[in-house]
């Protein structure tokens, strides 16, 4: 795997290494702009509300250490902003249960209004047009 400079992403988290998405698993206010989750392994992520959501944020990640990403995210200059998300910084953890991540905004506990979100792994095969 490489990281968005190119270079090889060291410890590179498990979850971080697996074919499909990430689904919100429960609703969420941060979930409402970001429940659907694709990381690739040249660096690059896409962020969607759903899978089915034209709406689409894509951006860079970087491995942190072992249990934790960075997910950082290009918006286009003329995006309007109701169509903003709340943040473009984000964090994303290793859950507890095996295929599981948190996400949340980086910088906040938690505790912010959009407050985290948690996601489950949806294999390639079993994502929707698959």
């Amino acid at each position: 795997w490489l990281d968005a400079a190119g270079g090889p992403a060291a410890s590179v988290p498990g979850f971080m290494t697996m074919d499909g998405a990430f689904v919100a698993s429960a609703p969420s206010p941060l979930a409402r702009s970001f429940g659907w989750l694709r990381l690739e392994g040249h660096g690059t992520l896409l962020l969607k509300p759903s899978e089915v959501h034209q709406l689409e944020f894509h951006g860079e990640w970087e491995v942190l250490d072992e249990r934790t990403a960075r997910l950082k995210l290009r918006l286009p200059d003329d995006l309007p902003d109701h169509m903003r998300p709340p943040c473009t910084s984000l964090l994303l953890l290793e859950g507890d249960a095996n295929g599981t991540v948190i996400l949340r905004c980086e910088g906040e506990d938690g505790e912010r209004p959009d407050g985290s979100c948690q996601m489950e792994f949806v294999p390639e095969e079993h994502e929707e047009g698959h």
